[in-house]
């Protein structure tokens, strides 16, 4: 397979540990390369602008903040964000999926769901838990009403 059909994928994550062991994963598959690992903000920000992968995965284990996914946002609009790792939940995840993540992973899932997830991402699914997204729409039902029980505005545009 030519290098241009493969999924260009930058990975940022402060364990040089899982970089090693996604690089031995992905080298197993002809379709998938990691072009990049950083293991900063500046850096992956750094790497966006220079290296323009299709897929960012980002291990949450960075702590990474919404106004860091800002960034790395307006350092490239067209590359697909994937949160990887810690469980995320409420407000944090649906500000995420606002602001373009295409997939929040938890930490345990298996090799193939992962590499399947990827491969989907890159092709422009949304790949989200069912458990989160119900808990999003639970949470988002309650905030929305208003003090008469309507729905507000929001709600009736979801």
């Amino acid at each position: 397979m030519k290098s241009d059909n493969r999924i260009r994928i930058a990975l940022y994550t402060q364990l040089s540990f899982v970089a090693e062991g996604l690089a031995a994963v992905f080298h197993a598959h002809a379709d998938l390369e990691l072009v990049a690992c950083r293991d900063g903000l500046a850096g992956t920000l750094d790497c966006l602008k220079s290296t323009r992968p299709d897929v960012l995965l980002v291990h949450l284990l960075a702590g990474v903040k919404l106004s860091e996914l800002q960034e790395i946002r307006a350092a490239d609009s067209r590359c697909q964000i994937v949160l990887w790792g810690q469980e995320l939940e409420g407000e944090f995840a649906f500000q995420a999926m606002r602001l373009g993540v295409r997939s929040i992973l938890p930490g345990n899932i298996s090799i193939d769901g992962f590499l399947a997830a990827v491969r989907n991402v890159h092709q422009g699914a949304l790949c989200f838990e069912k458990d989160l997204l119900e808990s999003l729409l639970s949470h988002k039902r309650c905030l929305s009403r208003n003090v008469k029980g309507r729905f507000s505005r929001w709600w009736r545009k979801v």
